[in-house]
């Protein structure tokens, strides 16, 4: 199985994001290396959505969907814009990866927490 993420991100938060995000595709490519997962999902796409909520509109809802055909799954997760630009980045890579905070839906996570190690940020 593959892991791809990408954002719709603000602007204020980009860099750190970006490099959040390489260790989070690392993390979770190099887990889903080691296991079998079979043949039902080739593809896993994870697309964080750290905008305001007035940039967000109806555009950029949360989404979670199977497509059988292509045997992809696609994840679309808001992520509180004000949390992410006041967290660390090791505190941001938690936000994203375990979906964790009280404004997240149950079951949208990459990972479930405890998966992995903490990411190697100074």
């Amino acid at each position: 199985m593959k892991f791809w993420m990408s954002g719709e991100c603000d602007v204020k938060v980009y860099d750190d994001y970006r490099i959040v995000r390489a260790q989070i595709e690392k993390d979770v490519n190099r887990i889903l290396k080691s296991n079998d997962y079979g043949s039902g999902v080739t593809k896993l796409n994870v697309i964080p959505i750290i905008l305001s909520k007035a940039a967000q509109n109806d555009l950029f809802n949360e989404i979670k969907r199977f497509d059988r055909k292509k045997r992809e799954s696609e994840f679309r997760l808001h992520v509180s814009l004000a949390r992410f630009r006041s967290a660390t980045l090791t505190e941001k890579y938690h936000l994203i990866r375990t979906k964790k905070g009280d404004e997240r839906k149950k079951g949208m996570g990459v990972l479930k927490s405890g998966d992995g190690e903490s990411p190697p940020f100074s």
